[in-house]
């Protein structure tokens, strides 16, 4: 069993290489915002840069699953559980079709 203090420094360290990926993607399109403020751009200039950097954002809040996947060994074995990483996804058995009649009878 591990100690208190250990999963206590674990799930801090997620939280904040979560915090910190975030806080980058919403800084970075504050930044963004502002210099076109400051350069004067036009307003469909700013729209279709603006676009295309909500994608930061968007990325860096996507990166949540990932960064859980890595620093956390309960998410990544959930993960590997519900996606089937690393686990062959054969049936354990086969199923057979077999016609059959009104009455129940198989046909040959």
């Amino acid at each position: 069993m591990r100690s208190n203090e250990t999963i206590n420094r674990k799930v801090l360290f997620s939280l904040m290489a979560i915090f910190l990926v975030e806080t980058f993607g919403w800084v970075s399109n504050l930044s963004v915002r502002l210099l076109l403020v400051q350069f004067g751009a036009t307003e469909s200039t700013k729209w279709f840069v603006m676009s295309y950097a909500g994608y930061l954002t968007q990325f860096s809040l996507a990166l949540n699953g990932p960064i859980l996947y890595a620093t956390s060994t309960e998410y990544r074995t959930a993960f590997r559980k519900v996606f089937g990483f690393g686990q062959v996804n054969f049936p354990a058995f086969t199923i057979q079709v077999v016609p059959m009649n009104r009455s129940g009878k198989t046909i040959a």
